[in-house]
């Protein structure tokens, strides 16, 4: 039996003052791709709703699910991006940069750094680095990389044994995951415990206001339980003893923040204050903005649905976790999508969440191409495009709005 839990009070600053903003309905799990024997049994979904915490401004999942559900068996590399890949090694060069760090002498940790591409970057540049990766199969290929790794769940009792084995980090990193843990305030307490004090901790996650200007509502699947503005991220990390030191933003994900936290000294360099006003003047800790939103992304999957009605032969390009969502509100198992291709060797062999399309090798596409191809890795579209100078189709893009890409 799986185990789901509703929650009646805020993760973060446990207020009951919560509203519901955005519900999807029961959906598959967004990277739960199904082997051949799975598509005979009966498929696991769950309600997919949104909630704003009015105290603390936490916007975050109504129901969590076992995250040995969705992280024990994983299906996601981060290494499989090249782009992500050299995103990571900037991050590495930056951060070496900016926090002064040195070479043989600090200690750098990653939280849930998956097959370890920042970790990797790291030793290169020759620092002592850890690991902790919670899915079994994903820290075997950190290992098989020659990165150090703990596989494990990072809790207090795993930060007081690193920190007793290995001793203190300078540098602790959480990368596009703190966003997966339900019990945060643990995480926290077991940040402190293990960074040392003078050190930071960086992490770096999709910024709610540029997924809500950008209508990047693909971004909402069950592995996201928080979905982070500045206003909860401060109130969070107070609540411990630290504070955000410094604030950078990118356009990885659609839009990204990248948050700098130190041990409260109380002096605080970054101004959180004017970042918060900013969300606060865009109506996010409001209800009318997400009716809005609502009405937006109805608006979308019609629009979506009578431009891909009439096309024939279609296949699709790119299955990250996004791909869920968009096939869930497209109805994609009713439109006879072929196959979809994906470049992680773990994806393919099996089939999509939900409407169970085939996953395929690129070489499958170079063979049988399709009249149409849409790219749901919707952020890779010019790279999918120009690794595939031979497809003689028409690509098409769903998001922000259905449109054939002219070549």
């Amino acid at each position: 039996m799986v185990k789901i839990n509703s929650i009646v009070a805020c993760r973060v600053c446990l207020s009951n003052e919560i509203k519901s903003i955005l519900h999807f309905g029961d959906m598959p799990l967004a990277n739960r791709y199904l082997t051949k024997n799975a598509l005979s049994k009966q498929e696991l979904r769950v309600p997919l709703e949104v909630v704003l915490c009015m105290t603390c401004g936490c916007v975050q999942l109504a129901h969590t699910v076992d995250p040995r559900i969705l992280f024990d068996e994983y299906c996601y590399t981060s290494s499989t991006s090249g782009s992500l890949s050299e995103h990571f090694k900037q991050y590495a060069r930056d951060t070496v940069e900016q926090l002064k760090l040195v070479p043989g002498q600090d200690f750098i940790v990653g939280i849930g750094g998956n097959d370890g591409p920042l970790e990797l970057a790291y030793q290169k540049l020759g620092f002592k680095v850890l690991n902790i990766e919670a899915s079994h199969n994903i820290a075997q290929l950190s290992l098989d990389y020659g990165i150090p790794t703990f596989n494990a769940w990072f809790t207090e009792d795993v930060a007081k044994f690193i920190a007793h084995q290995y001793g203190q980090a300078s540098l602790i990193t959480c990368n596009n995951c703190f966003a997966h843990m339900p019990n945060i305030n643990g995480v926290v307490r077991a940040i402190k415990l293990l960074l040392k004090p003078g050190g930071c901790f960086v992490c770096e996650n999709a910024y709610w206001l540029d997924t809500v200007r950008g209508n990047h509502f693909d971004q909402i699947y069950h592995e996201h339980c928080f979905y982070w503005t500045i206003k909860a991220l401060d109130c969070l990390f107070r609540m411990h003893g630290l504070t955000i030191g410094n604030l950078q933003f990118n356009r990885s994900q659609g839009g990204s923040m990248r948050v700098f936290v130190q041990w409260d000294t109380g002096t605080r360099f970054f101004d959180a204050d004017k970042a918060i006003e900013q969300e606060n003047a865009e109506g996010l800790f409001g209800l009318s903005i997400y009716a809005e939103w609502s009405r937006r992304i109805r608006g979308w999957e019609k629009a979506c649905r009578l431009f891909i009605e009439p096309l024939k032969r279609v296949c699709c390009y790119g299955v990250p976790a996004k791909f869920t969502m968009v096939s869930e509100q497209l109805l994609f198992r009713k439109h006879g999508i072929e196959y979809a291709v994906d470049d992680s060797p773990i994806k393919v062999g099996r089939f999509t969440p939900g409407s169970h399309i085939p996953i395929v090798a690129r070489e499958h596409f170079i063979e049988h191409p399709t009249e149409h191809c849409i790219i749901t890795a919707t952020n890779y579209a010019d790279m999918i495009i120009a690794a595939n100078p031979q497809y003689q189709g028409k690509w098409i893009v769903l998001l922000p709005e259905p449109r054939v890409i002219e070549k």
